[in-house]
């Protein structure tokens, strides 16, 4: 199996003021290992980053990833809705 990369510059990752750079940091690094994993090249991304304000929640950090919006898998336009499932 051929493995496809992304450029760390083609993921995006916003955060709250509670994460620092180091953890977005480790968070892109991840999606770029991730992205060589799908049968088809995934060219963007993005990383919202989280952090829950009770210190007493075990997993404080959420992370949600996504596609970019209106992003190209395999160098195709996406053509599922995201709610619906079909075209």
């Amino acid at each position: 199996m051929e493995t496809t990369s992304i450029d760390e510059s083609a993921v995006r990752v916003s955060t709250d003021s509670h994460i620092g750079a180091e953890e977005a940091a480790r968070v892109r690094a991840a999606v770029v290992r991730l992205a060589r994993l799908p049968p088809r090249p995934v060219l963007s991304a993005r990383v919202r980053l989280t952090r829950h304000g009770d210190p007493a929640v075990v997993r404080p950090v959420v992370a949600l990833a996504r596609r970019a919006p209106g992003a190209r898998v395999g160098g195709r336009p996406r053509t599922t809705s995201p709610r619906s499932g079909s075209p």
